[in-house]
């Protein structure tokens, strides 16, 4: 038998020449110096040779355990590089059905039908909650008794958070039992354990309690907060875009040269993926010129202030209004439920009002080419509703404001014969969106 000390001092020949241990087991020698352990076996009748592998890499003892284990393969009948060739597809196969492996290979076959945003968030939330402790398990492996003690991890600290992600998690696995790595969805069972939190109601306010908080984001006196904040909070005002949308503007989406200032929100930072024209006021406009002064040499119009390379944080606004005594009372999202509640009360087409806040339609195929609809009576439709939050901020605070007669847009619109000036409404009708239909 083969001693360390003979191993280590066995010198290379001009031929390969072999000193043998036991039970097939030897030491090969190689002219340039390397040696190989090699089990020598015969299988059916015929003589095979297997690479244990290379010395001293291999010790003694770990060469004749790993003959053991060859002896083995072929008392059963098989060659032992068969199934070593076998075990390591097996392994691999088994590398790639963690549910790490698994998630991303479905986010990939989903990613193009989501928008940049909703990627991001999915990623970030699995790979924040769910990949450090599962993710490399097997997808076979995880138990219910598993994924419920992550989810209840989760739910303590964000319920919302554990939702989507028992949603997504479903998902994966529905894909994984589809390209037969799973037999069962261990988040099947945990129906019911992880309840999605009572909504609390966005309120869309009325006409008085929308003018208190315009004049409280427009003080006549000092800042409610950093002057890039405030001009976001009241674009939210203007615009009836959504939070993200606002906070994640970019310079390029604006033309404010055009006599028809507009914002276009790109497909990807939308909701439902499709193309958005933001008609922009006046007011809008002057806010916007004053913000490029501050961060028109940024790509984001709202840079974060920590890191400027990355938009406003998505919880900058709400602490804002937090500080001005909306808290739980009234979001960024408000903005939108308030002014459509109040467009619709005062008698604006429903169509635009939906239109405006990016409510496509579930046929995507019309959802695509119709983001410019009904953009000329939007423009007229916001620019009335920047004079209405105008006449609330300036007018409102010791008396009722009267409604603000429609823009000098109308008047252009009757010149050119898109509004009938007989059908007109006066001022005092309070129904400024009636004509425009």
């Amino acid at each position: 038998m083969i001693t360390d000390t003979k191993a280590r001092k066995a010198k290379a020949k001009d031929t390969t020449y072999r000193l043998a241990d036991s039970g097939g087991l030897a030491l090969e020698i190689r002219p340039s110096g390397s040696k190989f352990w090699r089990y020598r076996y015969r299988l059916h009748g015929k003589a095979g040779m297997y690479t244990v592998g290379e010395y001293p890499t291999i010790t003694i003892s770990e060469a004749r355990a790993i003959r053991d284990w060859a002896k083995k393969c072929v008392a059963n009948g098989e060659a032992p590089a068969e199934v070593k060739k076998r075990e390591l597809a097996e392994r691999r196969a088994e590398q790639a059905n963690t549910l790490e492996e698994v998630g991303k290979e479905w986010i990939a076959r989903n990613k193009a039908g989501w928008s940049v945003y909703y990627h991001r968030q999915v990623t970030r939330m699995l790979e924040a909650d769910i990949w450090p402790n599962l993710g490399k398990k097997g997808i076979r492996d995880i138990t219910p008794a598993q994924m419920l003690a992550e989810l209840q991890r989760v739910e303590e600290r964000a319920p919302t958070v554990a939702v989507n992600l028992k949603q997504w998690l479903a998902a994966i696995y529905r894909h994984a039992i589809a390209t037969l790595r799973a037999d069962n969805d261990p988040t099947a069972p945990l129906r019911g354990a992880i309840k999605k939190p009572k909504a609390k109601h966005k309120p869309s306010y009325n006409l008085d309690e929308f003018g208190k908080l315009c004049r409280a984001i427009w003080p006549k006196e000092g800042a409610i907060a950093y002057r890039i904040t405030e001009i976001a909070i009241r674009l939210l005002a203007l615009t009836m875009a959504r939070t993200v949308e606002v906070r994640s503007a970019r310079w390029d989406q604006f033309d404010l040269e055009s006599e028809e200032p507009t914002w276009t929100i790109p497909g990807e930072k939308m909701k439902r993926g499709v193309t958005h024209l933001v008609p922009l006021s006046s007011q809008a406009v002057e806010l916007l010129r004053e913000l490029e002064g501050l961060t028109g040499n940024r790509p984001y119009c709202f840079p974060n202030l920590r890191q400027p390379t990355e938009p406003m944080s998505a919880t900058t606004i709400n602490r804002v209004l937090e500080r001005l005594g909306y808290g739980g009372l009234f979001s960024g999202h408000a903005f939108r439920t308030t002014a459509s509640t109040l467009l619709n009360n005062y008698g604006f087409d429903g169509d635009w009002v939906e239109r405006q806040l990016a409510h496509t339609e579930e046929n995507k195929s019309r959802a695509s080419y119709n983001h410019a609809e009904y953009l000329y009576q939007r423009r007229i439709m916001l620019q009335w509703w920047a004079d209405l939050v105008d006449t609330l901020r300036l007018h409102g605070e010791t008396s009722r404001p009267s409604v603000p007669p429609l823009p000098a847009i109308v008047r252009r619109a009757i010149a050119e014969g898109h509004l009938d000036a007989t059908a007109f409404p006066t001022a005092s009708d309070g129904h400024p969106g009636k004509a425009l239909h």
